[in-house]
C-alpha cells in the first residue's frame, strides 16, 4: 500500500505543477482540471492511509468528507476547497461555450497547493 500512496502523491505533485504552468500560460480550463486532480490524487492517498477506497470522484470525496472532515481531523475548509474544485472541473471539462475567469482558476490552483500541503503534513504525522 506504500508504494500506492507514494505514486498518487506523486501525481498529485505532477498535477498541481501541470496547474501552475497552465495557468502561467493562461490555458485557464486545463489549470483548474489540474488542480482539482492535485487534490482529487491527494484525497485519495490520504483515504488509503485509513484503509479506505473508492472508485469515482464523488465516491472520493464523500470518503474524504465522512473520514477527515466530520471527523475533525482535518478542518472543514479542505472539505469545502475539494467540493469546489470538483465543480469548477467539472464546469471548465464539460460546459460547452463556458469561460473560465483568471481569479477562479488563480483560487483553485491555490487551493490545491493549500490541500497538498496539508495533506502531507497529515501523511507526516501518520508516519511518526
Amino acid at each position: 500500500m506504500e508504494m500506492e500512496i507514494k505514486w498518487l502523491l506523486d501525481r498529485a505533485k505532477e498535477s498541481l505543477q501541470a496547474a501552475e504552468l497552465m495557468l502561467q500560460g493562461a490555458l485557464l480550463h486545463s489549470s483548474v482540471s489540474e488542480g482539482y486532480y492535485a487534490m482529487f490524487y491527494a484525497a485519495q492517498a490520504l483515504l488509503m492511509v485509513k484503509g479506505e477506497n473508492a472508485s469515482t470522484h464523488k465516491g472520493v470525496l464523500t470518503r474524504f468528507s465522512a473520514v477527515y472532515i466530520k471527523t475533525g481531523e482535518l478542518n472543514r475548509a479542505f472539505g469545502i476547497a475539494l467540493s469546489k474544485a470538483f465543480a469548477a472541473r467539472g464546469k471548465a471539462d464539460y460546459e460547452i461555450g463556458l469561460e473560465i475567469s483568471r481569479t477562479e482558476a488563480e483560487s483553485v490552483v491555490s487551493a490545491a497547493r493549500h490541500f497538498l500541503e496539508a495533506a502531507m503534513d497529515k501523511l507526516k504525522d501518520t508516519d511518526s
